[in-house]
């Protein structure tokens, strides 16, 4: 499937300006592993729980604040790397709607770092297997019916007859931009 390297750099770009991001929770929630892991072989069961408690409490209340960040400020994350207003957009629009999940990859963080603590590494990747598995799976689905379409949007590919804000907007009007098609 076509996107465009628009798009294709887009991704790329907000990918990796996601990982940056995403560090401050990772480290958080890494860091708890030997704290809880000691007090687990210490026999302290108590002192796990409140490990856990409090590393899911500042992950979540750092990674709302980073949504927070990225929905407001994901233009400034995207323009530290390139310019391309293209490349831009489609990152911005990325970074908005995955931001939605900081939280539970927050949740998600601290999990598995409380298993690792605990020595029991197999639910986070029985849980990462079917987390991935559901996802594949649906994807298959929705992009071989006719349930979901992906639309090729030609201004912000950068292609041909689709101009750049207001003109494609006129264009749009006059029936004149061509019609998205499907991938």
């Amino acid at each position: 499937r076509d996107f465009g390297a628009a798009a294709q750099a887009g991704f790329g770009v907000a990918q990796g300006v996601m990982r940056i991001i995403m560090l401050p929770a990772m480290a958080v929630a890494f860091a708890a592993a030997p704290i809880a892991g000691q007090n687990f072989g210490a026999r302290r069961p108590e002192r796990v729980r409140e490990t856990f408690k409090w590393t899911v409490m500042f992950s979540i209340l750092i990674m709302m604040l980073l949504t927070v960040v990225c929905q407001f400020a994901s233009p400034f994350f995207m323009h530290i790397f390139t310019q391309e207003e293209a490349v831009v957009l489609v990152g911005v629009h990325m970074l908005v709607i995955t931001s939605w999940n900081f939280a539970a990859n927050g949740v998600i963080f601290s999990c598995s770092s409380m298993f690792q603590a605990l020595g029991n590494t197999w639910p986070t990747i029985v849980s990462s297997a079917i987390r991935v598995t559901i996802f594949a799976v649906q994807g298959q689905f929705t992009g071989a019916t006719e349930m979901q379409t992906i639309e090729h949007v030609p201004e912000v590919a950068g292609e041909e007859g689709g101009g750049g804000g207001e003109e494609a907007q006129i264009q749009a009007e006059q029936g004149r931009l061509s019609q998205p098609r499907r991938v």
